[in-house]
C-alpha cells in the first residue's frame, strides 16, 4: 500500500481540485453534476475554511498531488461519519493502490481519533474500484442506490 499524506487544502491547491473534479473520470462518478467554475471552487474553499465542511484535505504521496479526501459528521450524536474520495491524479489512479490507501487513512482517522461508531459513504452502483476497496477493509453495504 502506498503511503499517502493528508494535509489541509490551501488556496494554491484550488485549480487542480477544479480540474480532477471536472474531469470525465471523476465527474462520473460523483452524485454532482455539471461543470465546477473558479468562482464556485472559491466559495466551497471558503466553506472549508470556515469549517463549514467537516474535513477536507488534499493528499500527496511522496510529494505528487495524488487526490482528495473528506469526512464530515453526518449525525447530531457525533458517532456517525460520512465521507468522500477520489483518486485525481489519472497517471497513478488505476491499480496503484492509491484509493485504498485514502480509504485506510479515512478509517483511522474516523475511528481511532473522532471514535466513530459507524463510517458510511454514498458510492455509486458502477463505481466498482471504490467498492473493491470498500468490501476488501471488511466493510459491508448497506443498499445499492442506482441512479437511471
Amino acid at each position: 500500500m502506498p503511503k499517502v499524506i493528508f494535509r489541509n487544502i490551501e488556496k494554491s491547491d484550488l485549480e487542480t481540485i477544479r480540474q480532477w473534479r471536472n474531469s470525465p473520470e471523476i465527474a462520473r462518478n460523483i452524485f454532482s453534476s455539471g461543470v465546477i467554475t473558479e468562482e464556485q471552487q472559491l466559495v466551497w474553499f471558503e466553506s472549508v475554511c470556515r469549517g463549514e465542511r467537516g474535513h477536507c484535505w488534499f493528499v500527496e504521496s511522496d510529494g505528487q498531488a495524488v487526490g482528495y479526501a473528506s469526512q464530515s459528521c453526518a449525525e447530531r450524536a457525533g458517532d456517525t461519519y460520512e465521507f468522500g474520495l477520489y483518486v485525481g491524479n489519472q497517471a497513478i489512479a488505476n491499480g496503484g493502490g492509491y484509493g485504498y490507501a485514502i480509504l485506510f487513512n479515512i478509517m483511522q482517522e474516523a475511528f481511532e481519533t473522532l471514535h466513530a461508531h459507524k463510517l458510511i459513504c454514498e458510492v455509486l452502483a458502477f463505481n466498482a474500484p471504490l467498492f473493491i476497496s470498500i468490501r476488501s477493509l471488511e466493510c459491508r453495504s448497506k443498499a445499492i442506490l442506482r441512479i437511471i
